[in-house]
């Protein structure tokens, strides 16, 4: 019960509960915009993910239970799980700026689209409605 009376505590559990929920967000919306709206099969989905999935592979209890069969002191411990940090976020945001930016390559299909205003939509009969 102290854990949730202490602000910092609240603050850090509030913090990785919305970063979890970014993550599982990211998992599922963006393999559907990859599918949905660019048109890709599951396979080009796949390696579309792996920049993101590669960002987040090797979490610091992974890397605590590896230290553990090592001589690795306490200090060295701290200090590999603060550069696994580093090296995640890191990552991840190298992820998100690839993706970012082959998202903004959109931009050159898109602006081939026909310049249609509002009501002049042609029907299917090639009318303006």
């Amino acid at each position: 019960m102290a854990i949730v009376q202490s602000l910092p505590e609240r603050a850090a559990i509030l913090t990785m509960f919305l970063v979890g929920s970014v993550e599982a967000a990211t998992n599922f919306e963006v393999p559907l915009y990859i599918q949905i709206v660019q048109g890709r099969d599951a396979f080009q989905t796949a390696i579309a993910m792996l920049p993101f999935k590669l960002a987040v592979f090797f979490s610091n209890d992974q890397l605590v239970e590896r230290l553990k069969r090592t001589t690795a002191t306490p200090e060295e411990v701290s200090k590999a799980l603060r550069i696994n940090e580093a090296a995640r976020l890191r990552s991840l945001k190298i992820a998100f700026l690839a993706l970012g930016s082959l998202s903004l390559l959109a931009i050159f299909p898109a602006r081939r689209l026909p310049a249609y205003k509002p009501g002049e939509v042609p029907s299917e009969k090639g009318q303006t409605s």
